[in-house]
């Protein structure tokens, strides 16, 4: 019988397997650093990396890091200012799954404002991914909606109704005996 650090080789007892060294099967890899025989080779399982000697199990969604290595690529993720975060710029970390998933787009339920494309300008509002109420979805991104007295068009360039403007004859303005109050910013009596 061989120590723990040594496998029969069916002739005598031999050191024990190192990263990358062939083998045929687990109990010939250095288990003491992690090692098993993945496709013929002594390597770390797939969450893990072979660090001074040793496997060590990657770091997930906001851990500190120095080097994308560190991080868990199995979830998407790679070391960006010093945290383990998605790669793509178009993805969140999602808790339940464990990996980087695509943001949702435009009237997509949500829950948290960080599932929606915040790259064009959406929130989470009402359980659905939205622009901000003075914004527009203009088939691209979230838009400004019209300001007083700006060239306006009910679909394609709509006014800013959080105002009290509406489009009345190609000009965002204030419905009729209203006026525009610049002082508070919004249409008044």
């Amino acid at each position: 019988v061989c120590n723990p650090l040594h496998y029969f080789d069916n002739t005598r007892c031999a050191d024990k397997l190192s990263i990358n060294a062939t083998c045929i099967s687990s109990s010939q890899c250095n288990d003491h650093a992690g090692l098993s025989c993945i496709s013929s080779k002594c390597d770390c399982g797939t969450r893990y990396f072979y660090f001074q000697d040793r496997c060590v199990l990657k770091k997930t969604f906001n851990d500190f890091c120095n080097n994308s290595i560190l991080c868990d690529q199995t979830q998407g993720l790679s070391c960006t200012n010093n945290l383990c975060r998605c790669s793509n710029i178009n993805q969140f970390f999602n808790p339940s799954t464990q990996t980087c998933t695509n943001k949702f787009q435009i009237n997509q339920t949500c829950s948290h404002h960080y599932e929606c494309n915040n790259n064009i300008g959406l929130i989470c509002s009402n359980s659905m991914c939205l622009c901000q109420n003075t914004m527009f979805y203009n088939n691209t991104v979230c838009a400004p909606k019209r300001k007083n007295g700006e060239i306006c068009n009910a679909v394609s360039m709509p006014c800013d109704d959080t105002l009290g403007l509406s489009c009345q004859s190609g000009t965002c303005s204030c419905s009729y005996l209203k006026f525009f109050n610049y002082d508070i910013f919004k249409c008044c009596n």
